[in-house]
Parts: C-alpha cells; sequence; structure tokens
C-alpha cells in the first residue's frame, strides 16, 4: 500500500542524505561515468520526490525531455545531487501554496536543470557563502549538501548555480554536457 512506500520512499531519502555526509568525510569524492539517459534519472528523481512531498501540501511539477539525450555520469551519485537540491526546495518553503518545479532542456550540446521554488529565498551574502560550501541555514544541516553537490557537478565537467531573492524563492540550474552518440 501507499503509506509502506512512503515510508521507503522517506528512509531512502534520508539515507542518501547521511551517505552524502559520509561521503564528505573523504576528500576525494569518488565518480564512476557512464554513459547515461538523464531523462531517465530525472524520471525516477521526480517520481520519488512527488511521493516524498505529497503530504505536505507543496505542489511539485516537472517537465523532463523524453527523448534520449544522454550524458557521461555516475547516476547514483547525480541522483543524490537532485534528491538533496529538492529537499533544500522544500525545506525552504513555509507558506501555505509552496510550489517546486524541475525542467530540463537542452541548450548548445549542454542539457540544463532548472529546480525552482517559492520557498524563503536567500540574500545575497547566504549565497555567497552557499557557492563557498560548507554553510547552511538550517537548524541542524552541516552544509555539506551544496559543498557535495558542487563537487559532484564539477567532476561531471558541469555548473551548478544559484539565483534567489529573500522572499521569493529560489531557482538553481544545473549546466551538465550532453554526450552525442
Amino acid at each position: 500500500d501507499m503509506n509502506r512506500y512512503l515510508s521507503i520512499i522517506r528512509s531512502e531519502v534520508n539515507r542518501s542524505t547521511d551517505i552524502i555526509g559520509d561521503f564528505m568525510l573523504y576528500k576525494k569524492i569518488n565518480v564512476l561515468k557512464e554513459i547515461m539517459d538523464i531523462g531517465v534519472l530525472l524520471d525516477e528523481v521526480c517520481g520519488e520526490i512527488g511521493l516524498f512531498i505529497k503530504n505536505k501540501g507543496v505542489l511539485f511539477e516537472s517537465e523532463v525531455l523524453n527523448e534520449d539525450i544522454y550524458i557521461e555520469g555516475d547516476y547514483n551519485k547525480l541522483k543524490q545531487v537532485f534528491i538533496n537540491l529538492l529537499k533544500n526546495s522544500i525545506e525552504s518553503i513555509d507558506k501555505e501554496c509552496g510550489k517546486i518545479s524541475l525542467e530540463g532542456y537542452v541548450l548548445d550540446n549542454n542539457y540544463y536543470i532548472y529546480i525552482t521554488d517559492n520557498g524563503c529565498g536567500m540574500s545575497k551574502e547566504v549565497l555567497d557563502k552557499i557557492k563557498a560550501g560548507g554553510f547552511t541555514t538550517k537548524k541542524n544541516g552541516s552544509g555539506i549538501g551544496v559543498n557535495f553537490s558542487n563537487q559532484i557537478i564539477r567532476r561531471h565537467n558541469g555548473v551548478i548555480d544559484y539565483d534567489s531573492k529573500v522572499g521569493l524563492g529560489t531557482k538553481v540550474i544545473v549546466k551538465l554536457p550532453i554526450v552525442v552518440l
């Protein structure tokens, strides 16, 4: 039944977050890249997050290109990055009509993933610190997640960027190079 699945997914998401913490203990994060379909990965991430936030009163929308778009990536590490980014969005929402969207599209041999929320947003000072890594605004956060995400995306020759305004929300932009087969 649904509740059993929800608890499994919750524990999976929490386990992923714990794994991230473990990884950060090691200076070098091991990335094992293979040719993979980014759409398949994002569909899986969206499915899990959709169930995860089902009873949080947050509207989640995703628009991912279903054509075969390949990148050279570490499936599990990238999955952790996107779940982590989406969890940050969920945790930033402190109002009734919370909205999160994930969109993916192609431009100039890169695949762009936009994660947009209407959460509490971040100031310029916080944004600058977040990009430096090891900084958190969460009560029991370690700042590890953002640092981990940055490192993983960099190892994929990608870029992760944040656009945010206090009170209006945040847009995270992840850019990953496409492999032309």
